[in-house]
């Protein structure tokens, strides 16, 4: 049999990655049925950077036209050389806006509907999964990874399709004037490669460390500015400036380092521009010397080489960009096509409504958060039709833990079966949500398609008529941060009002009108005993008087049932629920 801490291992756990394949994949099947806009962009570019050959081709034209000419004045066919400098220049740059622009607006269509099917596939992660991996790493895929990548890919892929594209036609360009011009081209290539080989891996992990640093400077900025009045009172404000200081120093380190990195990085790129301009004159001259090459072949083969410089840089700079932006889109694409499946907590079987087998059976289950630390162990219960059952104890002893475990957040050792189906089992915890968004959107999150009608009788099930009429736009008002603040009990009220909605046969409450005062507890009572009518449910009791309406009372303590019985039953007991019964009278 395998041990409790197998169940739960203690490491990290963290959102799936794409590979190459599932990245190519995933595009291909972000533009299903685009191929045709794309194609017509990537037509648009080629002609723009064809369009940019004509300006150092041309010019070349020009400088052998007016030195092979023996005679005074400006020849007519200048004009004509003029005007096709002028038609390049400007239908070049039109083709070229029109489409980066269009490019620009595919790709931003294609990043939309992505960071659609990650929002949809996260929100469609188990619970368990969620719990798994933390909330901070599906945080970071939802905000830094999809920021990164619609902020980026809009402006990287038009930039490196018109570099690509014009250092092709470039070389093509050389070559076509004189072959050898494209060798002495090519010649230059391999110092590019020398020095986007060193600056790829070189930055990344100096950029790091720099955000790093500002981010522990920021920390301990808002730390003292938070707490200054504690700060102040023990004098601890040298020191936390000096901590500052120090922090700050560290920023201005690595961005010194940064900004090395990169004169370096430019230097070489420099470098190895001045050595292929001077292999393609040193080629001229000797073409020129041995073959009769013209001024203006010279003179165009070193202007396509000059206006391939910009396009190059550019190339070089962005390669750090796209490398981010892939690592972004690999984590984004991992989620999208690999769903994290967990295997089932719950065996589910067909319901059926002429068997009196319980809808939920607890067999001996058994769990640990860490190795070694049984939270439950040997747990067995069960949960009739239409029957209340309460589960309580002192802080630790696993109410919520057995909670979670029914509801299919956490995985135990042993089995628990229903009757029902996993969305007929709906928990609630003692959190009440209440979302930026109208009332009327916060409950239709439990039923999409609920009317007007069947919203109000919701509300009015639990008592929440007060909260209606309490709002000025009803139904319309906006709630959460930007609108309208609930207080904690409206919020219950709001969480029982979805459950209502909902209509689960099973509901699991995990102490979900804890935060009532008493001024508002007997209203949340009554609107709980409301809400669960005629469902079964688990109720995770911070208050006795909710667990002594109940059917049944399970009372945990370390770990382990150590009585179960009715209210009555377990007072004449004088155990545990006893004693907890008469300090909670004894206190009111």
């Amino acid at each position: 049999m395998s041990s409790a801490t197998e169940s739960t291992p203690h490491h990290e756990q963290r959102l799936p990655v794409a590979d190459w394949r599932q990245m190519r994949t995933e595009i291909a099947t972000l533009a299903a049925g685009r191929w045709w806009h794309i194609g017509g962009i990537t037509l648009l570019l080629l002609i723009a950077s064809t369009a940019s050959l004509v300006l150092p081709l041309t010019i070349g034209w020009i400088v052998d036209t007016v030195t092979g000419r023996g005679e005074s004045g400006v020849p007519s066919v200048v004009w004509w050389q003029l005007a096709a400098l002028a038609v390049a220049a400007i239908a070049g740059g039109a083709v070229q806006f029109f489409g980066i622009v269009a490019l620009g607006r595919v790709i931003d269509t294609m990043v939309a509907e992505l960071r659609e099917k990650f929002i949809s596939a996260t929100l469609d992660l188990p619970e368990a999964e969620v719990e798994r991996i933390g909330v901070g790493d599906i945080v970071t895929h939802a905000a830094t990874d999809t920021r990164t990548v619609s902020d980026d890919l809009p402006g990287i892929l038009p930039t490196l399709a018109s570099a690509i594209f014009t250092i092709v036609l470039t070389v093509i360009g050389t070559t076509a004037i004189d072959w050898r011009f494209g060798i002495a081209f090519l010649l230059a290539m391999p110092l590019y490669v020398r020095a986007l080989r060193w600056y790829l891996p070189a930055v990344p992990p100096v950029y790091s460390a720099l955000r790093s640093a500002d981010s522990t400077r920021g920390e301990r900025v808002l730390t003292t500015l938070t707490a200054l009045p504690t700060v102040t009172a023990f004098h601890a404000g040298p020191a936390r400036v000096d901590g500052i200081r120090s922090a700050t120093w560290d920023v201005a380190q690595w961005e010194v380092r940064a900004r090395i990195m990169q004169n370096r990085f430019f230097g070489r790129i420099s470098l190895a521009e001045a050595i292929c301009l001077l292999l393609i004159l040193g080629c001229g001259f000797l073409l020129a010397s041995l073959y009769g090459t013209t001024l203006g072949q010279i003179t165009a083969a070193s202007l396509l080489f000059l206006q391939v410089t910009g396009p190059i840089s550019m190339l070089m700079f962005v390669m750090d960009d796209l490398q981010s932006a892939a690592a972004s889109l690999a984590r984004v694409v991992g989620v999208t096509r690999n769903p994290v499946q967990t295997s089932p907590t719950t065996v589910t079987a067909q319901p059926d409504s002429g068997s009196d087998d319980p809808l939920v059976h607890v067999d001996d289950i058994r769990f640990a958060y860490r190795p070694n630390h049984l939270v439950l162990d040997g747990i067995t219960m069960t949960l009739n039709a239409g029957e209340r059952v309460a589960i309580v104890g002192s802080t630790g002893s696993g109410k919520t833990t057995l909670a979670k475990l029914v509801a299919g957040v956490r995985e135990p050792i042993g089995r628990i079966r229903t009757t029902v189906e996993r969305n007929d089992i709906a928990y609630l915890s003692q959190e009440g949500r209440v979302f930026s968004a109208t009332l009327r959107e916060n409950l239709a999150l439990a039923a999409p398609g609920a009317s007007d009608e069947d919203l109000h009788a919701a509300l009015s099930t639990v008592c929440a008529d007060a909260l209606v009429t309490s709002l000025p736009d009803g139904l319309d008002t906006v709630l959460g941060e930007e609108g309208r603040r609930l207080s904690g009990a409206d919020a219950q009220l709001l969480a029982l009002a979805r459950l209502v909605l909902h209509d689960p046969q099973v509901a699991i409450l995990d102490e979900a009108t804890a935060e009532a005062d008493s001024r508002n507890a007997s209203l949340l009572d009554e609107a709980t005993s409301r809400a669960l009518a005629g469902r079964a449910a688990i109720v995770i009791a911070h208050r006795l008087s909710q667990a002594r309406v109940c059917h049944r009372i399970i009372v945990l303590e370390k770990g382990k049932v150590i009585e179960e019985g009715s209210h009555d039953e377990l007072l004449s007991a004088c155990g545990r629920y006893s004693r907890l019964w008469s300090t909670s009278t004894a206190s009111r």
